[in-house]
């Protein structure tokens, strides 16, 4: 299997901008298989085998083993197509938690206001570069990477409307979006992007610790940044945008993430009610 994969990497992975992502899960099947062992060989009882080892070292979520057996699955595949193997063993994948979403409220995005260190704009006006990424990431939707690669000529008006570019090597679904900008993200955009504040992801980082700690959130797993994401498109559905223009605004590859969010919608579902009355 080892050899193998040395030889099959590329073809199968190396196209991937997260390839490093998958050589390290499909090391691990290496590992966790034996990196001898010939393909022919390999057994439901052995993938069985290796994962209840990754279970029981108790450092393993689900979801990981998961992703590693997803790439076993692939490697095992190419190797039936190509004649290397007669059959795919089966794979038994795990079933994994729901993790919890985290909605910000206008309460608590005053209350990290309040914690942010602010400063006093070339304009006179006091902002805080750390509450312009949170109001651009929230009204964007964007993802954090998206934002720290973003460059000022993404930033630009058309018929009295602002939009940003995000492109299409900067994000994970290889999609290029363009959306319009509420007036605080063009903001935003324009004081991080285009000033001298010279604030960085690592800056950002650091500040969200300290908020966090302030609002007793430090042991909550999903007060991440990457929440703004979920509330903007939360805000979306809830507002009653078609689930296909929240598909777009947001990025998604397929609706089907986009339907995470449709019970957060029943407006739809009182015109098939006006249906079954009659009317």
């Amino acid at each position: 299997i080892s050899q193998f994969t040395r030889q099959h990497f590329l073809h199968l992975w190396g196209d991937l901008k997260s390839w490093k992502t998958a050589k390290a899960n499909i090391d691990a099947c290496i590992d966790g298989l034996g990196p001898l062992i010939k393909l022919e060989h390999i057994q439901p009882r052995n993938i069985d085998a290796m994962v209840v080892r990754w279970r029981k070292s108790g450092v393993v979520a689900p979801a990981t083993i998961n992703r590693r057996l997803s790439c076993l699955s692939k490697l095992l595949g190419h190797a039936h197509r190509i004649g290397e193997i007669n059959s795919i063993p089966s794979i038994k994948y795990l079933s994994e938690p729901k993790g919890r979403d985290y909605v910000f409220t206008d309460e608590i995005l005053e209350r990290m206001k309040n914690y942010s260190y602010t400063f006093e704009h070339v304009d006179g006006v006091w902002v805080s570069a750390f509450m312009d990424v949170v109001y651009f990431l929230l009204d964007t939707g964007c993802r954090s990477g998206e934002l720290w690669k973003l460059e000022l000529r993404d930033v630009f008006s058309r018929d009295n409307t602002r939009f940003v570019r995000f492109r299409a090597e900067h994000n994970k679904t290889n999609i290029e979006r363009i959306i319009p900008l509420t007036d605080r993200a063009y903001g935003a955009a324009m004081r991080l992007k285009a000033g001298d504040i010279g604030y960085t992801k690592e800056q950002f980082r650091s500040d969200w610790q300290n908020v966090r700690t302030r609002l007793l959130e430090q042991d909550n797993p999903v007060f991440v940044p990457h929440s703004l994401r979920h509330t903007c498109a939360t805000r979306l559905v809830t507002a009653g945008v078609p689930l296909v223009n929240v598909m777009k605004w947001m990025g998604h590859s397929n609706i089907t993430t986009t339907m995470r969010y449709s019970h957060l919608n029943t407006s739809d579902l009182m015109g098939a009610l006006d249906v079954m009355e009659g009317k």
